[in-house]
């Protein structure tokens, strides 16, 4: 996974579109170039953000939770959730985003925060080996 500060500015800009729930097309006409060039521009952010050829695809709405958890696409008095959610709703009404799509984001970030918490957890726990020098 690669930084924000690694981003062109163009791409800085495309993923400032995706924040808002843009399709490509619009963020083509947007940003003055052709649908294609918007869509080879969110396929380089996919790679930045840790797309691997072959794994799982990154969809827009993991996009937009990496520039959210870089601390890019911060909106001044909405959470990351609200932001989430509403980018959402815009892609399920732009029809951007499949069911399917969605249920494969829920599913991997559910992974996510579950891998987090176990290894916060691992944290907090006394080091067993710690414990008996003591």
């Amino acid at each position: 996974m690669t930084s924000i500060a690694t981003l062109t500015p163009t791409q800085r800009l495309v993923l400032l579109r995706l924040g808002e729930g843009r399709t490509d097309k619009q963020i083509a006409e947007g940003l003055g170039f052709l649908p294609g060039t918007a869509k080879k521009h969110v396929d380089n952010l996919r790679r930045k953000a840790g797309h691997k050829t072959g794994g799982p695809r990154i969809t827009r709405i993991e996009l937009v939770l990496w520039g959210q958890a870089q601390g890019f696409l911060a909106v001044p008095g909405v959470s990351a959730i609200e932001l989430t959610i509403s980018h959402i709703e815009s892609a399920v009404v732009a029809g951007t985003i499949t069911e399917e799509e969605l249920l494969g984001v829920l599913n991997r970030q559910t992974k996510r925060k579950d891998m987090i918490n176990d290894r916060l957890e691992r944290e907090r726990s006394p080091n067993p080996a710690q414990a008996r020098v003591a």
